[in-house]
C-alpha cells in the first residue's frame, strides 16, 4: 500500500478538527443540564413522562412540556457511565460531527473545492460564539439534526435524489424528542420545496434571479425590526445583494417536472409531520415554538435570547455576516434559490436571537464552500498566471469555446493548478488561524480538565452538603442560575424557587418575582413572605458583577440569620421561634459544616494573625488537597514562603497563579516587590504595571511604581 501525501486539504481538517476541540473543551457552567439530567433520572426510575411541573413548588402541578425529555435520559445515561469526561467527549463529538454533515454537503455541490469547504466551515466555526454555545444540552440535538437536514435536503435538490427526503422521518422523530428547534425541519423542507417551485414555474428565464432577489431584500426589511442603528447597515446589505442578485440573474433555469417535484417531497413532508406527533405530547408540541414570537419579559432579561452586540461582543460575527452578504450578491450566479432561502431565514434568526449564532454557522457551510471557491481561484489563478505565462489564459479561451482532446485536457489541468494553489492559501490561513488561537491568545489553550463542568466554582456544592446534613426545615429560595443545579442535588427533599426552565413552565410574573428578589428590590421582603420560604440561598458572585442585592437586605433586615458561607454561596435564615434552636448552633458551631478550600484558608488567615505560620501552611495545604487550583490557598502559601524567606518558591507559586487566572489581584505586585528585592528595578516596575492593568485602583502597585520612576531606577 503507497504512502498517500498530505495535502493542503488534510491540513485544513486537521485545523478544524483542532479547532472544534478546542472550543468544546473550554470549561463552560452547564446551569441547564442539571435538571435534565434529573429528569431523564426520574423517567427511568418511575416509568413515565411527567406532563405536571414536579421540580418547584411556585409552579407545582403547571402544565410542562418537556419537549427535551429524551435529551435528559440521553445525558443521564452518559453522566452516569463515564460522568462529565464522557458528557465532554459526547459534546465534542456532536459538534465535529455536525459541521462534517455540512462539510460533506458543501463539496458536493458544484464546483466546490474540498479544501474550500474545510476553509468555509473553519470559518463558521471561529465565528459561531460556540465558547458560550457549545455546552452540554439539548441544543446538541438541533445542531445535529439541523445538519441532518441541510444534508438530506441538498441532497435530494441538488444531486436530484429525491427518495433522500424520506431520512428527514427519522431526523423529525428525533428532532421533536429532544429540543424545541425541532421546528426548522419543517421551515426548511418548505423553503427548498417553494425555492425550486419558484424557480421552475414563477421566475422563469431572464427572471431567474427575481426569486433570490426577493429573498434578500425581504430580509433585509425585516432588519427595521431591530432598533440599533447597526442593522440599517445590514438592511442596505441585504437590499443591495438583491438588487445584484437581479442584475446578475441567471439567463435560464433548469427545467421542472412539477408532479415529479411534489410526489417526491409533499410525501416525506407529511411523513415527517406524522413523526412530529409521535411525542408524548400530541400535536400541542406545535405549538411550542411559537411562544417565543415577538417580545417577551424574558427575551429581555435572559442573555442568550437578546439580538447579538454587533459592536461589541459579537463584532466578527457581524463582519463575517456582511462579508457573505457581499460575497452572495458578487457570486449570485453559482446560488440556486435555495441557498438565497437558507441565508435569508438563518440570518434572520441570528441578527434577533445571538444564541442562533451556531444555527447560522452550520446552515452556512455549504453556501460559503460556494462562495469561498471562486474567491480563493480569483487569486490562486493570478498565480498561476504569473508562474505558467498564458497557459492559463488559453485554458480560459478553451473552456469558452468548449475544445476537447489536448485542448480540454490542458484545461483542466489548469484548473487542477488553480484549486491546488486555492487549497494551499487556504491551508496557510487555516494553519495561522490555529497558531493564533493556540499560541498566541494568553492562557487560552490551557484547558483545565478537572474543571470542565465548573460545578466548584460556580455552583453551591458546600451549601448542599450543609442543608442536606443538617436537613433544614422548610423551603427554599434559590437564585435563578442554581435551580437546576438544587434539583439535581436536593429532588425530592426539596423543591425549588425557580430554575432555567422559565418559558417552560413558569409565569411571566413569577420569573419577575425571582429576578426581584435576587436584586433585593423594594417588596423583595414581601415575595418571601408569599412563598413562606423558610431559607435563602444568595450568589456571591452576582452580588458583585449583576448588583443582586439580597445578601445586604437580608443582613440589613434583622429578620434574617447567615447560617452558612462559602466562596460563592451564603445561606440565611427566617428567624423564627421554630428556627432559634438551628440559628444558635448555626452560632456556637455545633452545625455539620462541610470542609472546604474556603474555610481551611480562613482557618488559615487566622493562624497567620497569630503569626502561627506553620499551622497556616499546613492549613493552605489541606485546601489544596482539595482543589489543587485555589488560588487565595496559593496566594496564602505564596505569602508564607516569603515571610520564611524561600522567595524562589514564592516566585514559582505566583506564576502558577497567574496561568491560572492572568487578572488576580495583587498577584502581580506580590511578583513586582520580589524581582525589587532582589534588585531588579525595570522587571519589578513591569511588574507593577500589569498589577494597574488588571487592578487600576489598586494603590500599593500605584505607589510602588512611582518610587521607582522618582527615584530614576529605571
Amino acid at each position: 500500500m503507497q504512502n498517500q501525501k498530505i495535502t493542503p486539504t488534510h491540513l485544513i481538517f486537521a485545523a478544524f478538527v483542532c479547532i472544534c476541540l478546542w472550543l468544546t473543551l473550554q470549561p463552560i457552567p452547564v446551569a441547564d443540564l442539571w435538571w435534565q439530567m434529573k429528569s431523564g433520572e426520574v423517567i427511568i426510575k418511575t416509568g413515565g413522562i411527567p406532563h405536571t411541573e414536579i421540580f418547584s413548588y411556585t409552579a407545582d402541578g403547571l402544565p410542562w412540556v418537556n419537549h427535551e425529555w429524551l435529551a435528559g435520559i440521553i445525558f443521564y445515561i452518559l453522566h452516569e457511565a463515564g460522568r462529565f469526561t464522557l458528557l465532554y467527549i459526547f459534546k465534542s463529538l456532536m459538534v465535529i460531527a455536525s459541521f462534517a454533515l455540512v462539510i460533506w454537503s458543501g463539496v458536493k455541490k458544484p464546483g466546490v473545492c474540498p479544501a474550500c469547504a474545510g476553509i468555509a466551515a473553519l470559518w463558521m466555526v471561529i465565528i459561531s460564539g460556540g465558547r458560550l454555545y457549545f455546552d452540554i444540552r439539548p441544543y446538541l440535538f438541533t445542531y445535529i439534526l439541523l445538519a441532518a437536514t441541510i444534508w438530506i435536503l441538498y441532497k435530494a435538490y441538488g444531486e436530484g435524489r429525491m427518495s433522500a427526503l424520506w431520512y428527514i422521518v427519522p431526523v423529525s422523530l428525533l428532532w421533536v424528542n429532544t429540543h424545541g428547534g425541532y421546528i426548522l425541519v419543517y421551515i426548511l423542507q418548505a423553503a427548498f420545496l417553494f425555492s425550486v417551485i419558484a424557480d421552475g414555474f414563477i421566475f422563469r428565464g431572464k427572471l431567474s434571479g427575481a426569486g433570490k432577489s426577493l429573498l434578500l431584500i425581504l430580509t433585509g426589511l425585516a432588519m427595521l425590526t431591530q432598533k440599533a442603528p447597526v442593522y440599517y447597515i445590514f438592511l442596505l446589505l441585504f437590499v443591495s445583494a438583491g438588487i445584484a442578485a437581479f442584475i446578475n440573474r441567471n439567463e435560464e433555469t433548469e427545467k421542472t417536472d412539477l408532479k415529479k417535484l411534489l410526489s417526491g417531497a409533499v410525501p416525506p413532508f407529511l411523513a415527517s409531520l406524522a413523526a412530529g406527533i409521535l411525542n408524548p405530547y400530541g400535536a400541542e408540541i406545535f405549538l411550542y415554538p411559537f411562544t417565543f414570537l415577538g417580545d417577551s419579559f424574558y427575551k429581555r432579561n435572559l442573555i442568550e435570547w437578546i439580538p447579538p452586540d454587533l459592536t461589541g461582543a459579537n463584532l466578527g460575527f457581524g463582519v463575517s455576516m456582511g462579508l457573505i452578504i457581499v460575497l452572495t450578491a458578487v457570486f449570485s450566479k453559482k446560488l440556486r434559490t435555495y441557498d438565497v432561502a437558507v441565508i435569508a431565514v438563518f440570518s434572520y434568526l441570528s441578527l434577533t436571537v445571538v444564541r442562533h449564532s451556531v444555527l447560522f454557522a452550520i446552515a452556512m457551510v455549504p453556501v460559503v464552500s460556494v462562495l469561498v471557491t471562486p474567491l480563493l481561484a480569483h487569486f490562486a489563478e493570478k498565480s498561476a498566471k504569473s508562474e505558467n505565462g498564458v497557459q492559463a489564459e488559453n485554458s480560459e479561451t478553451q473552456e469558452k469555446s468548449g475544445e476537447d482532446g489536448h485542448g480540454g485536457d490542458m484545461r483542466r489541468q489548469s484548473k487542477a493548478t488553480v484549486l491546488k494553489t486555492a487549497a494551499l492559501y487556504g491551508s496557510a490561513v487555516c494553519i495561522a488561524a490555529v497558531f493564533f488561537i493556540l499560541f498566541v491568545i494568553p492562557g487560552q489553550y490551557r484547558i483545565n480538565y478537572r474543571k470542565l463542568n465548573m460545578e466548584r466554582q460556580l455552583f453551591p456544592v458546600a451549601g448542599v452538603e450543609f442543608v442536606k446534613n443538617n436537613q433544614l426545615p422548610g423551603r427554599l429560595y434559590n437564585p435563578y442560575e442554581w435551580g437546576g443545579y438544587l434539583i439535581w442535588r436536593l429532588y425530592p427533599d426539596y423543591k425549588v424557587f425557580m430554575d432555567g426552565r422559565a418559558n417552560t413552565v413558569y409565569t411571566e410574573e413569577q420569573y419577575r418575582e425571582s429576578l426581584s428578589t435576587m436584586r433585593g428590590d423594594p417588596g423583595w421582603d414581601k415575595i418571601l413572605d408569599k412563598y413562606n420560604v423558610n431559607f435563602v440561598f444568595c450568589n456571591k458572585i452576582l452580588r458583585e458583577t449583576n448588583q443582586h442585592l439580597l445578601p445586604d437586605r437580608l443582613g440589613e433586615s434583622g429578620k434574617w440569620a447567615l447560617i452558612f458561607e462559602d466562596d460563592i454561596e451564603q445561606i440565611f435564615m427566617r428567624k423564627t421561634p421554630e428556627n432559634e434552636k438551628i440559628i444558635q448552633a448555626a452560632e456556637q458551631g455545633r452545625l455539620y459544616v462541610p470542609i472546604t478550600p474556603y474555610k481551611l484558608s480562613n482557618a488559615a488567615a487566622q493562624c497567620i494573625a497569630k503569626q502561627d505560620l506553620s499551622q497556616a501552611g499546613e492549613f493552605f495545604r489541606k485546601s489544596l488537597v482539595i482543589d489543587p487550583d485555589y488560588i487565595p490557598a496559593l496566594a496564602g502559601l505564596g505569602y508564607i514562603k516569603i515571610q520564611t524567606g524561600n522567595r524562589g518558591e514564592a516566585e514559582i507559586i505566583f506564576r502558577r497563579i497567574l496561568e491560572i487566572d492572568p487578572s488576580y489581584p495583587s498577584i502581580n505586585f506580590n511578583l513586582g516587590k520580589l524581582y525589587e528585592i532582589d534588585g531588579n528595578p525595570t522587571k519589578a516596575a513591569e511588574y507593577y504595571q500589569k498589577e494597574l492593568k488588571v487592578n487600576p485602583g489598586f494603590e500599593p502597585a500605584r505607589r510602588s511604581l512611582d518610587q521607582i520612576l522618582k527615584g530614576n531606577r529605571l
